[in-house]
């Protein structure tokens, strides 16, 4: 379920996520479609073992000439609504909003660190996932870490996530030591130590 909105970030270099893209979608069509906007240096639709994986991006060489009215128009691609929203730059690495690694809230306990970089791969190179456990029983929560900021961000946005049959709880990963991680640790996720555990 994609919300129909444009976020726009002021940081965003002209550079966007279009998310619910209709199969047949291309990186041709897609950039076809977003030239009347404006002059892009870059449109891709992401794929996958040679399949589109339903989302992609566009970059504007002149994020300034970019239409007022871009924001509230409602894009439509190959008869299908797309999703629109900014792309979070990977110069954000450190910030709350741009950071690679995420928190995996209520796992059940057949979940594996394979299948979360099966499900989780996906959307980005994975370069480390892991379960948390505790007296070698799963606490019910762990972490996947992507390459980019950018990846993270295109997981976020595809929720709700479901794994072993149950919805699980994606968040960005708190700094190790801020009372957001303890909250997300504490709760009903099992509330032992911080994330820097084995394998992290």
């Amino acid at each position: 379920i994609f919300f129909r909105s444009v976020l726009v970030h002021p940081m965003s270099v002209g550079k966007f996520f279009i998310g619910g893209l209709a199969r047949e979608t291309t990186s041709t069509s897609l950039r076809a479609y977003f030239e009347q906007f404006g002059e892009l240096s870059d449109a891709v639709v992401m794929m996958k073992d040679g399949r589109p994986r339903g989302f992609g991006f566009v970059t504007f060489a002149n994020p300034a000439m970019i239409p007022a009215t871009f924001a509230s128009t409602a894009h439509v691609i190959d008869g299908k609504q797309v999703d629109v929203k900014s792309a979070v730059p990977e110069a954000e690495s450190r910030t709350a909003a741009g950071v690679r690694k995420l928190f995996l809230g209520g796992l059940s306990p057949g979940v594996t660190k394979d299948m979360l970089l099966a499900h989780f791969g996906q959307f980005g190179t994975i370069t480390d996932a892991v379960v948390m456990e505790q007296d070698g029983k799963p606490r019910g929560f762990g972490f996947v870490t992507y390459d980019s900021a950018e990846m993270a961000n295109t997981a976020c946005r595809f929720s709700p996530h479901t794994l072993d049959g149950k919805v699980v709880d994606v968040k960005k990963a708190e700094p190790k030591g801020s009372p957001g991680l303890q909250q997300q640790q504490m709760g009903m996720y099992g509330g032992y130590g911080g994330y820097g555990g084995k394998g992290m």
